[in-house]
């Protein structure tokens, strides 16, 4: 499948994708509106992915510590079918060869209210690693998180 990853630093197009009506309404938590989402391509890394029918979404890296990235994807709804997978392996394989080599891991929490999501990020090899209780507010409930990971080397493992 014909996918490739670039950095981004246009906001409008990390909007158009962070915002999209269905992907909003799930990850924005209680009394969060679009209008105030602004990304900060400075301190975070915002990495579209594309394929031959256009961007079909935008992973987002947040530096952890010296060793570590949290990473969140958000692939539009009409492209998770055909894509995701294929995106997720991309995303893995520009972690594995040109992410800075200081960075060996990537780690994502999931709240239990999605297990897709967590079955996606197991999809693509990541573990799970732990569970942060209560830690995420969505409809006026509060949720524990799967901690999941993955290595550099667990990375180039799963890829081949």
């Amino acid at each position: 499948m014909d996918i490739s990853v670039r950095r981004t630093f246009d906001h409008d197009e990390i909007r158009s994708v962070f915002t999209h009506p269905d992907i909003w309404a799930t990850i924005a938590e209680d009394n969060q509106t679009p209008d105030l989402f602004t990304p900060d391509t400075e301190k975070e890394l915002f990495m579209a992915v594309d394929s031959p029918d256009g961007l079909i979404g935008i992973y987002a890296f947040r530096v952890v510590n010296s060793a570590e990235l949290d990473i969140h994807a958000q692939i539009l709804p009409e492209h998770r079918k055909k894509y995701a997978l294929a995106s997720g392996r991309a995303i893995l394989q520009w972690f594995y060869h040109d992410a800075p080599a200081r960075f060996v891991k990537l780690t994502a929490q999931v709240p239990f209210k999605y297990p897709n999501v967590k079955n996606f990020c197991e999809s693509v090899g990541m573990q799970i690693e732990g569970i942060n209780r209560q830690s995420y507010r969505k409809g006026g409930e509060i949720y524990d998180q799967w901690y999941l990971g993955i290595t550099r080397d667990e990375v180039i493992n799963g890829l081949g």
